[in-house]
């Protein structure tokens, strides 16, 4: 978040940043993975936007910007916390779901029929 005042007009910049030095991830990438990772990213970015729209219909104070602020990365971090413990890295076939389905009505990507995680079986046992 970075708010700037110029003489009488206000700037406003929000984004969702991953540090490459700092992120990474140990298993094998497949296409359960990049969806996982598609969806964590992507609830990072919900939140994001709820912020940018809190921030730029009120134009708070300091104060109460920090307020807002906080609240939306707790907010954020708690729901990161539920998604990295019922996704279980992408596996859950029961979960990938409904965390996509929040995607999905949020911000309209579609990441199951994007990297198509959990293939139909072909019949052969594979």
């Amino acid at each position: 978040l970075d708010r700037n005042k110029y003489n009488s007009k206000e700037d406003l910049l929000t984004a969702t940043i991953f540090d490459p030095f700092e992120s990474f991830y140990h298993d094998q990438i497949n296409d359960q993975v990049h969806c996982f990772i598609n969806i964590y990213f992507d609830i990072c970015e919900i939140h994001r936007r709820k912020l940018h729209k809190m921030v730029t219909e009120t134009w708070p104070d300091r104060k109460t910007l920090d307020t807002i602020y906080d609240g939306i990365v707790n907010e954020m971090n708690e729901t990161l916390l539920k998604y990295l413990k019922e996704a279980k890295g992408g596996r859950s076939k029961t979960h990938m779901p409904e965390w996509n389905n929040y995607v999905l009505e949020e911000l309209g990507i579609d990441n199951i029929a994007l990297f198509n995680p959990f293939p139909e079986e072909d019949g052969s046992g594979n």
